[in-house]
């Protein structure tokens, strides 16, 4: 059952709602709030993040998108095992000061952290989609990963597209027993319409990188 492919973007799902969780306490703070609470917020969220990060370098899944964040920044990759290490090992010393200065966002670091999580909820989002099958088959692999972890990212910037395409299914599912010209001219528009949305990207934090290509850089999937 753990050699289920499946099963493994489903337990890596799990770390990523984890980390999703964090990312929402971080920002329901307000700026003035006690910067011992703001460090202790950002800090769970980024070392939750690393733990995505180890997720995906463990089940050797591809995006390229996730591949250029980390070939850009790769400081940053340090940064976030640096939040590993300081959160869930006790350390005899205050946080590292790369991790306080996150909170300032001088070398992009909350942008990139918030970039990369976008891509892996993208990359959760799209993967049901995937997989060969009918449309209906792909949405209930969509559901059935999404009751394993308890969540899917549906909900978020990322998920909005897969709302769409969602509907899509629903509409299909309706006309999938006309048999008349008209029937199968409106599945191939649903299937070519999905197909695009699958293929739609929404950007997010990757326009506000400074390193990131601004010419084709939105092509990068």
């Amino acid at each position: 059952m753990a050699s289920s492919p499946v099963l493994r973007i489903a337990a890596w799902g799990q770390y990523l709602h984890w980390a999703h969780l964090q990312l929402q306490q971080f920002t329901s703070l307000a700026e003035d709030d006690v910067m011992a609470v703001r460090i202790a917020a950002i800090s769970q969220w980024l070392a939750a993040e690393y733990v995505v990060l180890e997720g995906w370098r463990e089940l050797g899944v591809s995006g390229a998108a996730v591949s250029k964040l980390l070939q850009l920044y790769p400081e940053h990759c340090e940064t976030l095992r640096r939040c590993r290490n300081a959160v869930y090992h006790y350390q005899n010393e205050l946080l590292d000061s790369r991790i306080t200065k996150c909170l300032q966002n001088e070398n992009e670091e909350l942008t990139w952290a918030a970039a990369l999580h976008e891509e892996f909820q993208r990359f959760l989002a799209i993967y049901p989609y995937l997989h060969k099958g009918t449309l209906s088959e792909q949405g209930e692999l969509a559901d059935e990963i999404a009751a394993c972890i308890g969540w899917f990212p549906d909900k978020t910037l990322v998920g909005s597209q897969f709302r769409i395409l969602r509907k899509g299914l629903k509409l299909y599912e309706i006309v999938s027993s006309d048999l008349s010209p008209k029937g199968d001219e409106t599945r191939a528009m649903i299937e070519r319409t999905n197909k695009e949305m699958t293929a739609w990207r929404i950007d997010g934090h990757l326009k506000a990188l400074k390193r990131w290509p601004t010419s084709g850089g939105a092509s990068v999937a």
